[in-house]
């Protein structure tokens, strides 16, 4: 027999997220590779909650390095990669351009000796992250895909929880991401995809969850031939878990949510129950109040 709910979570479930202090780590000199939007928020972001410094901006773009660091109150601007990672008081470079860039743009900043975090996803392609990665290690210099959302206050909360046994065996997961970006020109554009680029974000929370998964069933929408408009996936895992995704670029109604089902099953000495706990997140780049949403699903 199976019931809705089999336990009511109390505050003392859930754990105060452990976020890092800004002040406890280096302050370090860092180069910005392109001159988009995405760079724009970047060093917005260090600007408003750390101590690092921004002292370059390369774009091949005319005019948007220069107009970028104007916004910000950057020094030096340059107009090839090369000649900003070439500077010696940069500690590590930011690239910030397309994803089908990125390997070639990350490669000149590890000939260059320098250290880098590049925006996600990293590369377009296990060969591609594979060569970039291998380079790095041969180089000694790190290397980190930007993937931003593993620092947020609630992911650390939910690693806490799974740590402590609080949901049990995970055996589902179901996470959808939806959104109308008819009108991002980037996404459109040949070797682009849907699924690295907003599809990242699900795939990258259940990996995070249940690791890497033996079988990958997918089906989808091109619009190039070598890249998605849509697709939908289940993942299945040895432990005979599952993660159920549909990942969208075109629509004409606006999801700004991402639904996470989590299942989980207790055995009791008469009954076997299960329980799902669904959590509501309202648009990733906003602090999910994760503690009241699963004390109000919880409660159900």
């Amino acid at each position: 027999m199976f019931s809705d709910v089999v336990k009511n979570f109390s505050d003392s479930d859930f754990p105060q997220p452990r976020p890092l202090d800004p002040a406890s780590v280096p302050s370090l000199r860092w180069g910005i590779v392109g001159a988009g939007d995405i760079a724009d928020v970047f060093i917005n972001t260090l600007k408003k909650h750390t101590k690092q410094h921004v002292v370059g901006i390369a774009s091949k773009t005319a005019g948007k390095a220069a107009a970028l660091a104007a916004k910000h109150g950057v020094d030096k601007t340059y107009d090839s990669y090369e000649q900003l990672c070439a500077q010696k008081d940069i500690d590590v470079i930011y690239i910030a351009t397309l994803p089908n860039t990125h390997l070639a743009d990350s490669l000149i900043a590890i000939n260059a000796g320098k250290h880098l975090l590049i925006e996600k996803p990293s590369t377009i392609s296990r060969a591609d992250s594979k060569t970039l990665y291998d380079a790095a290690k041969k180089a000694n210099v790190f290397a980190m895909e930007a993937m931003w959302s593993r620092y947020l206050p609630q992911a650390d909360m939910m690693r806490q929880m799974l740590d402590r046994g609080l949901l049990g065996r995970i055996e589902l997961i179901q996470a959808d991401f939806g959104q109308d970006a008819r009108d991002v020109a980037r996404l459109w554009l040949p070797g682009a995809s849907i699924v690295q680029d907003m599809g990242i974000y699900p795939i990258a929370f259940t990996e995070s969850i249940l690791g890497l998964p033996k079988k990958i069933t997918a089906t989808g929408q091109l619009h190039s031939p070598h890249s998605e408009a849509m697709a939908s996936a289940v993942f299945e895992y040895e432990s005979g878990a599952r993660v159920a995704s549909v990942l969208i670029g075109k629509l004409k109604l606006v999801l700004l949510a991402m639904k996470v089902l989590l299942i989980k099953r207790f055995t009791y000495p008469n009954m076997s129950q299960k329980v799902c706990l669904n959590l509501r997140c309202i648009h990733m780049n906003k602090q999910l109040q994760l503690l009241e949403l699963a004390k109000r699903f919880a409660g159900k």
